[in-house]
């Protein structure tokens, strides 16, 4: 949930940007042309709507990415079914021989 929020903030301050900037580059290209041009409110809204799905898109699919590349890591890049380690049998390490003296 923490991605899709960031994303959907993110994606909304960088619209909000981008109308500002549309609007001030496009009132001072209308003065320097003589040509007035004004966009609608539909289209600020489309791409404000369009960069929020966006932002939703990839909020969605990095959690997804991150999930299955921990567990494909987790698991050992197989495709064998991966067991939770509560049910995976643990590894006993085996006694080491006792350690020579050196003999001088």
């Amino acid at each position: 949930m923490q991605f899709i929020t960031e994303s959907v903030i993110l994606c909304l301050i960088g619209g909000a940007i981008g109308i500002v900037l549309g609007l001030g580059l496009g009132a001072a290209l209308s003065k320097a042309v003589g040509y007035t041009a004004r966009p609608s409110l539909a289209a600020i809204v489309i791409a404000v709507g369009f960069s929020m799905a966006i932002g939703v898109f990839f909020g969605i699919t990095q959690p997804i990415k991150r999930r299955s590349w921990t567990r494909s890591r987790r698991c050992g890049m197989n495709k064998t079914p991966c067991l939770p380690l509560s049910l995976r049998p643990q590894r006993v390490s085996e006694p080491q021989p006792p350690k020579a003296a050196l003999s001088a």
